[in-house]
């Protein structure tokens, strides 16, 4: 089974849009999201900071928003200032933040994968979830397997598993439709 090596790629930005209005999000393009919400919010930028790039960049957001929740305005937008909102958002990355490497499969390494797994495994590669897109997998730092695809995002084999036998027990009749 061949293995790639998967890169950090989630950037946790935080961004002032005027005195004390401040935003985190994340995005693997940062400068691209900043140009997207200046354009759709019809305001500019006053200053932002980007940390990572991490493997977990959404775990940090929403660590950085639990911390900041007192502050919420409306929307994503918190009233606080810019300087303290980067403050919490650094000492929850350096806390949290995973910059690590990751071992991921390639496409021919999951076939092998899956068919070690899953006694179905023509269910899972042959599903129309997986048409024209392509899957890769990775264990985090737990050891836990997880897949992803353009389509479906990132999802553990059981999930998919039991995504699958509730596709068959509808497409079956198994389950009684209201007249």
């Amino acid at each position: 089974m061949s293995k790639k090596i998967k890169k950090p790629d989630q950037w946790v930005y935080v961004i002032e849009k005027c005195k004390n209005h401040v935003k985190i999000g994340v995005s693997k393009d940062y400068t691209e999201r900043i140009n997207y919400l200046e354009r759709t919010g019809g305001f500019r930028v006053s200053r932002y900071m980007a940390l990572g790039p991490y493997q977990n960049g959404y775990e940090v957001e929403s660590k950085i928003l639990t911390q900041l929740k007192e502050f919420k305005i409306i929307g994503e937008w918190h009233l606080i200032s810019y300087e303290d909102a980067v403050a919490v958002a650094q000492q929850v990355a350096q806390q949290v933040g995973d910059s690590s490497l990751i071992d991921i499969f390639d496409s021919d390494g999951l076939i092998e994968l899956i068919d070690d797994l899953f006694p179905l495994k023509s269910s899972v590669i042959n599903n129309e979830h997986f048409q024209d897109t392509s899957i890769t997998g990775f264990v985090d730092e737990k050891g836990v397997l997880w897949f992803e695809t353009d389509v479906c995002g990132i999802f553990s084999p059981e999930f998919y598993m039991g995504f699958l036998k509730a596709e068959e027990l509808t497409r079956g009749g198994s389950c009684y439709e209201h007249k």
